[in-house]
């Protein structure tokens, strides 16, 4: 073997072993990229669960919530959803409910980045659910025993369903339950 084989041996297992170690250095990134996005959907679907319970559990938007090494803020959007009937249905002729209570409900889990200025801020959304919800439908036996005890969270859900277009409050009539 001369000095040149040696040298280029040498820069060609060096070569393989920067490319190796690359590698594996990589799928160590991403795998924790996806722990911290797997945290950040157990968190949003914690947040969902509490809003369908009982939102006025919810913690505050402003606080980080930790989660194991991770802290993430997050974001609760609410808006009305517009279910059309289909042709299968408006042929069955059967009596539906009103339509036009249900919502979507989002919620979106950032990454809390820390900040000099405030507590944290807002990093890269990490997680992002949506449910179609009947807000007059408690979820399980527990969310009704939550309203049913709590005179005021009864007063508010009675109110609102008395108040929705088609819930029995004077007009339409024929949504309620």
């Amino acid at each position: 073997m001369t000095l040149l084989e040696v040298v280029l041996a040498v820069l060609m297992l060096s070569m393989v072993t920067l490319i190796v170690t690359n590698a594996v250095n990589s799928i160590m990134t991403m795998e924790a990229e996806s722990r911290k996005r797997l945290a950040a959907y157990e968190v949003a679907n914690r947040l969902m669960l509490t809003f369908l319970d009982d939102p006025d559990e919810l913690p505050p938007k402003s606080n980080p919530i930790s989660y194991g090494s991770y802290q993430f803020l997050y974001e609760l959007e609410r808006t009305p959803a517009k279910l059309v009937i289909n042709r299968t249905q408006e042929s069955s002729g059967s009596a539906l409910q009103a339509l036009d209570r249900f919502r979507m409900v989002g919620v979106t889990v950032y990454e809390a980045l820390p900040s000099d200025v405030a507590m944290a801020i807002e990093g890269e959304a990490l997680a992002s659910i949506s449910r179609a919800i009947d807000p007059f439908t408690p979820r399980n036996p527990d969310s009704i025993e939550v309203i049913g005890r709590d005179r005021t969270k009864l007063g508010k859900w009675l109110g609102e369903l008395i108040s929705q277009p088609g819930g029995g409050g004077g007009g339409g009539g024929g949504g309620s339950r």
